[in-house]
């Protein structure tokens, strides 16, 4: 009986020391009460570098740390917060910066001025043919259209895969990777994080040169061809989702993750899979 008695005050015991369960039911948020300031703090401090290249001002993180408090760090306060500097100039100011900085090694917009200043004196040569005036025209229309995405991608006019569909669509790209290979092979490396198959590397080449190729199941015979099939591509989406996953979580997708989210980039842009990534507890520092 004594032995009885022992083992029911235990079990008592261990009870009284068991934390109480959360149960969460239908779609209720996890309750978001009693996190450090250091969790506010750092998570505003991440996402401004993270998208405006630079940590807030005082009175900015001040306003954005009591709005995120408010209703203790929900989900759709961080989409708020997220969206209201996404909608910036300094974010499309620095989407811009870093096509120049990892696809352009760092060419800088003074240059890109310079060269158009330099066709367009080469195009007002007296006695050029018309076939070596229209090249010239074509080059200061690319570049222009290299110069003018930061502005065009804040009015909504190109989106960020536009962008970067310009970004190897100029001269200058072109003298950094010389030669049809150099290019089709840059292209797959800057945006899948891979070499071309032999296959796709055959069939880029022969559709940049102007003949009849397939790429991506898709048919095409010229530059701009190749261009427009590779960044509508599923493959692109894929190599989107692993670049943004690294920039801002420091690591690969999962397979679901990378499924999931190239899923995502079938119905929503460049801007949307960023905001989705930064607005997750992972990138919150909050256990999950």
């Amino acid at each position: 009986m004594r032995l009885i008695c022992s083992i029911f005050s235990l079990l008592i015991i261990m009870s009284s020391c068991v934390r109480d369960e959360v149960v969460i039911s239908g779609n209720e948020p996890p309750n978001r009460t009693g996190l450090a300031n250091i969790v506010y703090t750092s998570y505003v401090n991440k996402t401004y570098i993270a998208l405006l290249g630079r940590e807030p001002e005082p009175a900015e993180r001040n306003s954005a740390i009591e709005a995120l408090k408010k209703d203790n760090f929900l989900e759709e306060d961080r989409r708020v917060f997220v969206g209201d500097l996404v909608s910036q100039d300094a974010y499309f100011q620095k989407v811009y910066d870093d096509a120049r900085s990892d696809y352009l090694r760092g060419i800088d917009t003074f240059q890109i001025a310079q060269r158009i200043a330099i066709y367009r004196d080469l195009a007002s040569v007296p006695g050029l043919p018309e076939v070596v005036k229209a090249f010239y025209a074509y080059e200061i229309d690319r570049m222009l259209l290299l110069r003018n995405m930061s502005e065009e991608l804040g009015k909504g006019v190109i989106q960020i895969e536009d962008l970067h569909r310009r970004v190897v669509d100029n001269n200058l790209y072109d003298e950094l990777n010389m030669g049809t290979e150099n290019f089709v092979t840059s292209v797959f490396e800057h945006f899948l994080y891979r070499y071309p198959s032999n296959a796709e590397l055959e069939e880029g080449k022969r559709m940049v040169d102007g003949g009849n190729g397939t790429l991506f199941l898709e048919k095409g015979k010229s530059k701009q061809d190749f261009t427009i099939i590779f960044f509508q591509s599923l493959a692109y989406k894929e190599g989107m989702v692993r670049y943004y996953f690294n920039r801002f979580l420091y690591r690969e997708p999962t397979g679901l993750e990378l499924a999931y989210y190239t899923n995502f980039l079938q119905e929503n842009d460049l801007v949307g899979l960023q905001i989705e990534i930064l607005i997750g507890d992972e990138f919150a520092g909050i256990d999950v």
